[in-house]
């Protein structure tokens, strides 16, 4: 057993999992959970925020579909960021990235994925933003103190 087995890189991290279509939400589901994430889905916006909201569920990470049915993927970030300027998040849409969608989206630690990715493309998308967070991860930056 690896020294990375024995701690998975999402223990005691949660991630929001926000995706309309059920079952690329229960791959997304699977791909987090197996490294260790605890894992809150909802299929659209307004489920999210009332988890959020309601539940005081715990966001370490965002992970939200762009076309999400009344409200974007891009809007559900601004909304969760207004409450945590450095919450990192993963915006994923089968259409492909406009350069103004980047200049548009959410402020802060932000990565877009474009649909189909490989569940590799996502977790290094996550340990990307997770680097910037040692608070979360309890890991020091790279060329920190």
């Amino acid at each position: 057993m690896s020294a990375t087995d024995a701690h998975p890189v999402g223990e005691g991290l949660a991630v929001l999992l926000v995706e309309d279509d059920g079952s690329i939400r229960s791959f997304l589901e699977g791909i987090l959970q197996e490294k260790g994430f605890a894992v809150h889905s909802a299929s659209d916006a307004s489920a999210a925020l009332r988890l959020v909201e309601e539940s005081g569920c715990r966001v370490d990470l965002l992970v939200a579909d762009m076309g999400l049915p009344r409200l974007s993927g891009a809007n559900l970030a601004q909304q969760l960021r207004a409450r945590d300027p450095r919450l990192p998040i993963i915006l994923i849409s089968g259409q492909p990235a406009d350069p103004t969608d980047e200049a548009e989206g959410p402020s802060g630690p932000t990565v877009y994925l474009e649909k189909p990715f490989r569940p590799a493309q996502l977790l290094e998308a996550v340990m990307r933003l997770l680097r910037n967070r040692p608070d979360l991860t309890g890991k020091p930056e790279p060329g920190g103190p």
